[in-house]
């Protein structure tokens, strides 16, 4: 049974008058104005949201507006299998630490503000590329009741919520526990993650698909996951991720 949208209005009111809402960063209490940010108005200058120039595959911030793509995606050895990707932040100063609460202390409310911020800086992207279904990256089972919660699902969730397209976290499925990627180079990252994900379940109904993920670094993760996806019927998988790393080019010493 559907709620009904003034019941779901009145209960969302409800939640937001016991669960005030405060800043992502620092904690204070979020002013009226402030809210659909999610940062009050000092923290909101030192988060950098990625806007253009950003590169036109994975959606990592770039510096050079006349560029199309980031370092790795112009390089000669990048075939991501995804369509397009976009993203929320840079994955730099104050989000290091929201995305560590995020992930390790239970602080799934964050959601909701960036499902909000997806919406208004992506949802006519979202629109046009016509997702029919949002798919979080899966977690580990064991890792995942360790924890308590995928926080990729999470944020699926949260931006089902606020799109009206629906999600799904049964189809994929992850039978490996893989290794922390960090300090792993590419071809280790590759191994790493080979044969890790399963389809337990067909796409007949689904043909685009939105997969998203809490952080994106060089996008061995979602490749690995796309191809579990096209080889399962999808007919274009596009990507969403709160954080990525920098694509701006670095200076040579």
């Amino acid at each position: 049974m559907q709620t009904k949208p003034q019941t779901a209005g009145f209960q969302r009111k409800i939640i937001d008058i016991l669960y005030p809402a405060h800043c992502l960063s620092c904690g204070a209490l979020l002013a009226e104005g402030e809210k659909g940010a999610g940062f009050c108005k000092k923290c909101r200058k030192e988060v950098i949201p990625v806007t253009e120039p950003s590169c036109k595959k994975c959606g990592k911030l770039i510096s050079d507006a006349g560029a199309e793509y980031c370092e790795d995606c112009a390089g000669a050895g990048s075939r991501h299998l995804y369509v397009q990707g976009k993203c929320l932040f840079l994955y730099d100063g104050p989000m290091r630490g929201i995305m560590y609460r995020f992930k390790y202390g239970n602080r799934r409310s964050y959601a909701r503000a960036f499902a909000a911020c997806a919406v208004r800086n992506y949802g006519g992207w979202l629109k046009s590329c016509g997702i029919d279904m949002i798919l979080p990256v899966p977690m580990y089972r064991g890792k995942e009741k360790a924890r308590g919660y995928n926080q990729a699902a999470v944020f699926a969730h949260a931006l089902s919520e606020s799109t009206g397209i629906p999600e799904r976290d049964d189809l994929l499925i992850r039978t490996v526990n893989t290794a922390p990627m960090k300090g792993l180079s590419d071809s280790a990252r590759r191994r790493n993650l080979k044969n890790a994900f399963h389809m337990q379940a067909n796409l007949v109904q689904f043909k685009r698909i939105l997969l998203v993920d809490d952080i994106y670094t060089t996008g061995t993760t979602v490749d690995a996951a796309c191809a579990c996806l096209l080889e399962g019927g999808a007919e274009a998988v596009y990507c969403m991720y709160i954080c990525a790393g920098d694509g701006r080019r670095r200076r040579k010493a």
